[in-house]
């Protein structure tokens, strides 16, 4: 829930319209996720590419993420700070080292995230070249949500503690991939193929997974 209020407060940079308290807002929420889970620290990547596309990488722009990332870490400082236990804000600056995604083959995840990461970049493929062809405000959200997946890979791949959950921060991204995807394909057969193609490894990874 609150990775989706993050993204929201990014992907709305597009509109002009209070920009400052949309990067504001954007910072605190991953500030929020950093505290649950501290790799998350590497969306701010999302945060910045969606500055440098949609608005001007002005000083008070590049700063106001920065202020409301701080704000609540400096709330969480103090809570603990208050009960003598300072360790547990410091260990949000300790990484764990990387453990490998063997664990992702022994929770029967690794042939539903190949598949599913195969067809996303199918989509980029088909979709890209007309969508980079055009200048216009759909082209910058294009390039912002390949950045949002490959930094949601990047984050799936390098998190400590492998759960099968951290996937839940690829789906936005490679829902409205494949779903651009999905639009190229000429006859509805097709798509109704694909589709319940995707529907049943939906409902096999609820059921078995």
């Amino acid at each position: 829930m609150v990775y989706i209020l993050f993204l929201r407060k990014v992907y709305s940079l597009r509109s002009p319209k209070i920009v400052l308290q949309k990067l504001f807002d954007s910072g605190f929420w991953l500030s929020i996720l950093f505290i649950l889970e501290p790799l998350t620290a590497v969306f701010a990547l999302v945060l910045y590419a969606g500055i440098l596309l949609h608005q001007k990488a002005v000083i008070n722009y590049l700063i106001a993420p920065i202020i409301g990332f701080i704000t609540p870490l400096i709330l969480y400082f103090t809570y603990y700070f208050w009960y003598d236990k300072t360790y547990v804000f410091t260990n949000l600056f300790y990484f764990d080292s990387f453990k490998g995604i063997g664990v992702y083959a022994e929770k029967g995840f690794l042939g539903l995230s190949i598949f599913v990461l195969l067809l996303t970049v199918f989509a980029l493929i088909l979709k890209s070249p007309k969508a980079l062809a055009v200048n216009n405000s759909f082209k910058k959200s294009w390039w912002l949500l390949i950045v949002n997946f490959f930094v949601a890979l990047l984050f799936c791949l390098f998190v400590p503690t492998k759960k099968g959950v951290e996937f839940l921060f690829l789906l936005f991204p490679t829902a409205v991939i494949i779903a651009n995807g999905i639009e190229l394909l000429q006859k509805n057969t097709y798509k109704n193929i694909l589709f319940f193609i995707l529907l049943s490894s939906a409902i096999t990874a609820v059921i078995f997974l």
